[in-house]
C-alpha cells in the first residue's frame, strides 16, 4: 500500500543519506 511504499522509500533516503550521499558531500 501508499503508506508501507512511503516507509521503504524513507528507509532507502536513510541509508543512502549515511552513506553514499555524505561521501558525496565531504569529496
Amino acid at each position: 500500500d501508499a503508506s508501507g511504499d512511503w516507509a521503504f522509500h524513507c528507509h532507502l533516503l536513510y541509508h543512502m543519506d549515511l552513506g553514499m550521499f555524505r561521501v558525496v558531500r565531504v569529496g
